[in-house]
Order: C-alpha cells, then sequence, then structure tokens
C-alpha cells in the first residue's frame, strides 16, 4: 500500500486499517472502528491478540508522509472498501478500542 500525505504536524503517529472506506470531513467518523473481523483487543502488545486494522506507528518529518508498506496478512479484495486512517497521536499499542491515538486527522478509502 502506498501511501502520500501532506500538511502534517510531525511526530510519531498511529496508522490504522478502519472498517469503512467512508472519509467525510471534518472528523471522519464515517469510517466507523478499527477493522477488527475477529472481535479481538486492541494492540500489538495485548495478549489476547491485537485488531486486524492494527498497523505500526509512522513517523512524519517536514510535514509529509510518502512511504509504502507491505500488507502480507490481507488481500486486495479484503482491504476494498476500508479505509486507511492517521490518527494525531501515536499507539500505546495496548489501549482499547484504539490505543490512545487521539483525533483521526487524515482518511483515505482503499481502492
Amino acid at each position: 500500500m502506498k501511501i502520500n500525505v501532506e500538511n502534517l504536524k510531525d511526530g510519531i503517529r498511529a496508522l490504522h486499517i478502519h472498517e469503512k472506506g467512508e472519509c467525510k470531513t471534518p472528523d471522519f467518523i464515517t469510517a466507523g472502528g478499527h477493522y477488527n473481523p475477529e472481535n479481538k483487543k486492541h494492540g500489538f502488545f495485548n495478549p489476547e491478540g491485537y485488531h486486524k486494522g492494527d498497523l505500526p506507528n509512522i513517523q512524519v518529518m517536514k510535514g509529509k508522509i510518502n512511504l509504502e508498506i507491505l500488507l502480507p496478512h490481507y488481500t486486495i479484495e479484503e482491504l476494498k472498501g476500508k479505509s486507511i486512517m492517521i490518527h494525531e497521536h501515536q499507539d500505546d499499542y495496548v489501549s482499547d478500542p484504539a490505543g490512545h491515538a487521539g483525533k483521526r486527522i487524515a482518511c483515505g478509502e482503499i481502492k
């Protein structure tokens, strides 16, 4: 997956796949919650497993994200109609339901 976003504040940000491919402003709530078809808890460090939509944090530098990530545990068909979301804070990889990641600041429909 390729992700290119500009006009962000520098820092470490959470990155998640959300259940719906609807990115309506101002708050992107239309994207629903994290993609979680197995109904697990949030966070890579959660002993009960983690959401399928949990992804590693990303580093914003000079206001930009320009990266390509491999998602070997997904099929293209599975991701169509979902969204990719950047949050205002980093994910703590433990707290349910969203790792204290904060507001949704950028959203993109996965096509």
